[in-house]
């Protein structure tokens, strides 16, 4: 049925894509924290040893990030 009633939700954009087009959360969303806090506690403290090493497309590796300069799961 239609309804001339409005919503506003208040949201932050987290990635343009171009095209019109974007990603956005939320704001005060809980689930959004909790995942945050999830995935900084899987942050490495220190370096991993490296040595040789091959990945194949679709295997998880441990990648150093350029932005934090911060160790994490990536997928190749």
């Amino acid at each position: 049925s239609e309804s001339n009633e409005q919503e506003i939700l208040k949201v932050v954009a987290t990635e343009v894509l171009g095209g019109g087009k974007f990603y956005a959360q939320a704001v005060g969303d809980q689930r959004v924290s909790s995942i945050q806090q999830q995935l900084a506690s899987l942050k490495f403290k220190e370096a991993p040893v490296i040595g040789a090493f091959n990945p194949v497309k679709g295997e998880m590796v441990l990648a150093q990030f350029n932005l934090d300069n911060s160790w994490n799961r990536a997928m190749v």
